[in-house]
């Protein structure tokens, strides 16, 4: 939805025998930056929950939304502030969603940004790691073997049977709860799910320890997602808010932390083929290997990964009067 959108009313949706998820009368607004508490905002676009609904339905056989937020307009807002990009309603998640999206093969073994975050951990010879929002364990089992302590946290039930039938060490406790504190705590595609981005934020780096590092990586709002986008995937009730560089480094400087590394994944070739069909309504008859390199020289790929620092403030110094 980063292009302006303003679709006619939709008339409701056919919801006889769908499964729905939530049962509640009741309506969040969102008068605020959920982030800065800002009220200055740019609206980015907009789109009819009905027509969500539909999609939902249609692709997906069931509806995470809940009903009284039919026949309303889903407004995507942009912060002036800290570049947060949020929505006026607050149509949120839960561990069913999870589940039932766990049933299409939702959880990746593999994320591009895996490598890079490899590569960091080696250098910095890490020796414990806490992931939160562990998925399907695709990471933890790529570190298990080398980093000492591996823990995964997640709420879905599903994904923690993924993770159990791979051995990894994975628990449904809520962070705050997690008694340890580790080198690296990290979240990979989760904090745009999250509906207080500052809280989880907290709550992430309570588990660091004394000068580790917090990783996290998101979609990328200035990738090949500017241009096609992730459809139903990427709005409410599945993301929360849309996660720029920018805002990175207004975290960093609320939280006082240092921005050690920034990276964009590289374009892969299954994006660059549907960012040309997204663009010309055309598919790719043959491989176009010179487009792709061309067009992955100019355009990042899905995800952005920052890596903060963890700074210990400085003891002062007792002075005798």
């Amino acid at each position: 939805m980063n292009n302006y959108i303003d679709l006619r009313q939709k008339n409701e949706p056919n919801l006889q025998h769908v499964k729905n998820i939530f049962n509640t009368n009741e309506i969040k607004t969102v008068s605020a930056c959920p982030l800065c508490n800002s009220k200055q905002f740019l609206v980015t676009g907009r789109i009819d929950v009905n027509y969500l609904i539909e999609n939902w339905i249609k692709t997906r056989n069931f509806n995470p939304i809940p009903l009284a937020y039919l026949n309303k307009k889903l407004e995507q807002r942009l912060c002036k502030n800290c570049n947060l990009t949020y929505y006026n309603y607050s149509i949120t998640d839960c561990e069913q969603l999870y589940n039932l999206l766990a049933t299409h093969n939702y959880y990746p073994a593999f994320r591009p940004e895996f490598e890079f975050v490899i590569d960091f951990l080696n250098n910095k010879k890490i020796k414990s790691v806490l992931e939160v929002g562990c998925g399907g364990g695709g990471f933890l089992d790529k570190i298990q073997n080398y980093v000492p302590l591996v823990l995964g946290s997640e709420y879905s039930q599903t994904a923690i049977k993924i993770c159990k039938q791979k051995n990894l060490n994975v628990t449904d406790e809520k962070i705050e709860n997690i008694k340890s504190k580790f080198d690296v705590v990290c979240n990979f595609e989760v904090a745009e799910h999250v509906n207080n981005l500052k809280e989880f934020m907290q709550s992430c780096l309570n588990k660091v320890d004394k000068n580790g590092y917090l990783i996290i990586s998101t979609p990328n709002p200035n990738g090949v997602l500017n241009f096609v986008g992730d459809g139903i995937l990427d709005l409410p009730p599945h993301h929360q808010c849309i996660i720029s560089k920018k805002t990175f480094e207004y975290l960093a400087k609320i939280f006082n932390l240092k921005l050690t590394a920034y990276y964009e994944t590289k374009l892969t070739y299954a994006e660059y083929e549907n960012y040309v069909k997204h663009i010309t309504h055309k598919n790719l008859e043959s491989p176009d290997i010179a487009g792709f390199n061309l067009t992955s020289k100019i355009l990042s790929g899905h995800s952005h990964v920052v890596i903060f620092k963890k700074i210990e403030p400085k003891k002062q110094l007792k002075t005798n009067i």
